[in-house]
């Protein structure tokens, strides 16, 4: 906690040179560890295949279909999926916004492949390395762990290392960006003399949540992130006529522009 806080200190300055150093690390040797595992168990990817296509529409999802399991597993899959890209939120424009792209929509496509290469390819590496595995049907009491006891089961006594390495550095850096969005908003709020101020709740908070209870911490993410979202996407509704606008007004300047 006292090097987080003093990174976010630090400002978006020292933010920046931290995360650009660390999130390429992280990701490379993640998906490289995943690769690994599924490697060593590439005759177990048609079964893994068979397994998710059965559970999405075989006789197990109807039945929770019709007992609201349906519901919930899109509640939990909307819930988690806006913790991987943040789609949705509005959140992750104030970072593209400070981006020197050739064109808003060209930063904006960048964005759209931001979520494809986080939830599609990196979540999905991470199913298919739990069903692999076959530590999916463990009974494990939370989900996290099903991806510690993947990686356990190919890379005894470092798999777990690697997890809790990869989840820190994850966490360390989503901190960090989630504290450059809320000085950003705090700045347009109450002035740049208001930054020193939160600054230093953010850190306290950041603390706290890290002792509270872990449903207790899920509940107050999703309301959070639900009422972020809701304005938002009625923003993003009521502006879709502007965007096509300027989608074909691009397209008139430059009839090679590819959104």
């Amino acid at each position: 906690h006292g090097i987080d806080g003093l990174v976010v200190i630090g400002g978006i300055q020292r933010i920046s040179k931290v995360s650009q150093v660390i999130v390429p690390f992280m990701a490379g040797c993640y998906v490289v560890a995943v690769v690994l595992i599924l490697i060593f168990n590439f005759t177990a990817i048609p079964g893994a295949l068979v397994e998710i296509v059965q559970s999405a529409f075989g006789l197990r999802a109807v039945t929770g279909g019709t007992i609201g399991g349906m519901l919930m597993a899109m509640q939990m899959g909307v819930a988690r999926g806006i913790f991987s890209n943040e789609a949705g939120l509005g959140s992750t424009p104030m970072a593209h916004a400070a981006a020197t792209a050739k064109s808003p929509l060209q930063q904006a496509s960048i964005g759209m492949l931001d979520v494809f290469i986080d939830t599609i390819i990196v979540c999905s590496m991470t199913g298919f390395a739990i069903l692999v595995t076959g530590v999916w049907n463990m009974g494990a009491d939370h989900a996290g762990l099903l991806t510690h006891l993947a990686f356990e089961k190919v890379f005894p006594n470092i798999g777990g290392i690697i997890v809790t390495c990869a989840l820190s550095i994850f966490a360390f850096t989503t901190v960090l960006g989630w504290a450059v969005y809320g000085e950003r908003c705090v700045i347009y709020l109450f002035g740049d003399h208001a930054v020193k101020y939160f600054r230093i709740v953010f850190c306290l908070v950041a603390a706290a949540g890290c002792v509270m209870a872990l449903n207790t911490v899920w509940l107050i993410s999703d309301t959070a992130n639900a009422l972020m979202a809701f304005p938002n996407l009625i923003g993003i509704l009521l502006l879709s006529p502007k965007i096509v606008q300027i989608i074909r007004e691009e397209v008139q300047k430059d009839p090679s522009f590819k959104f």
